[in-house]
């Protein structure tokens, strides 16, 4: 897959798919061992599991099947760092444990979130 990159602000750069331009992640330069990957862009199998044949159950709400193999819950526990927590919406994505949070991150740095 070809992917391409916009620099969208002195430092960070967002990479796209080159095929249809579809958002795959954002970095910084500042932190190059580190980069924001969007969790839309993965695979049913990796981010939910495969479904295991067989499982399929009935309930009033449709069919729930068993499943192997997530990655859900690694890809999308912060384990580093939190950014712009200044947009949280309250009760949902506040809400969210794992890593230092950071009201903003910015040319000039980060801010952290104040305890």
């Amino acid at each position: 897959m070809a992917t391409t990159k916009y620099s969208s602000s002195p430092r960070r750069f967002r990479g796209f798919c080159g095929n249809c331009g579809s958002p795959l992640i954002w970095r910084s330069e500042d932190k190059t061992h580190t980069l924001d990957l969007y969790l839309g862009t993965i695979d049913e199998r990796w981010l939910v599991g495969e479904k295991v044949e067989g499982s399929e159950k009935r309930t009033k709400h449709g069919v729930v099947v068993e499943r192997i193999g997530s990655l859900g819950k690694e890809l999308c526990t912060p384990s580093q760092f939190q950014f712009y927590c200044e947009n949280a919406i309250p009760g949902i994505t506040d809400l969210v444990p794992g890593g230092r949070k950071f009201l903003v991150e910015n040319v000039d740095g980060v801010e952290e979130l104040p305890s």
